[in-house]
């Protein structure tokens, strides 16, 4: 029964069998989809990382492309430890389903930390690494471990070599300098 009064009672009473068609036919997948990805993502893009699979596939979000969950292939090392870490990421061949991670994005250095702040306190050590040269700072101690071997370098200049056996080959002259020289 249509109850409907008023000035447009029969432009509503007009349209009420197609809203009513409309109204029964089953939703279908395409009308209920979130918007579409892309067809092409061109540039670089940030990501977050959401896990690693068993095989070792990177699994990132991309939420400026809509997209939730796709494997990217990587440039550089990722590991369980970097879950929820923002990436740079770019797109081989501009398709945004096949991602490449370019690398993490750093935390803005701080510059003139002052001596209160705690990172003054405790700075993260320092490692540069070029073609043909590491090196490794720190502001008290660096220590290389490996079984019962030790080398210890420490602030105060002094160099501590452990381990079992120690042997030292010079195939030029090899000399021993110091303030004073103690053998046994």
């Amino acid at each position: 029964m249509n109850h409907q009064t008023g000035p447009l009672a029969g432009a509503a009473a007009s349209e009420t069998p197609m809203l009513d068609s409309l109204m029964e036919r089953p939703a279908t997948l395409a009308s209920m989809a979130s918007p579409a990805t892309p067809q092409r993502a061109d540039g670089i893009a940030l990501a977050r990382l959401v896990s690693i699979d068993d095989q070792g596939h990177a699994h990132v979000a991309i939420a400026e492309l809509g997209i939730e969950d796709v494997i990217a292939r990587s440039l550089v090392p990722v590991d369980p430890s970097r879950i929820g870490a923002t990436l740079a990421v770019g797109f081989e061949g501009a398709d945004p389903n096949k991602p490449m991670l370019l690398g993490f994005m750093l935390d803005p250095q701080i510059p003139n930390r002052t001596a209160t702040s705690p990172a003054a306190t405790a700075p993260e050590p320092l490692v540069l690494v070029d073609n043909s040269h590491v090196v490794i700072e720190a502001q008290q101690t660096i220590e290389l471990r490996c079984g019962e071997s030790a080398l210890i370098l420490q602030a105060d200049g002094t160099i501590l070599l452990r381990g079992t056996h120690l042997t030292s080959y010079a195939t030029a002259t090899q000399r021993i300098l110091g303030g004073s020289v103690q053998i046994n």
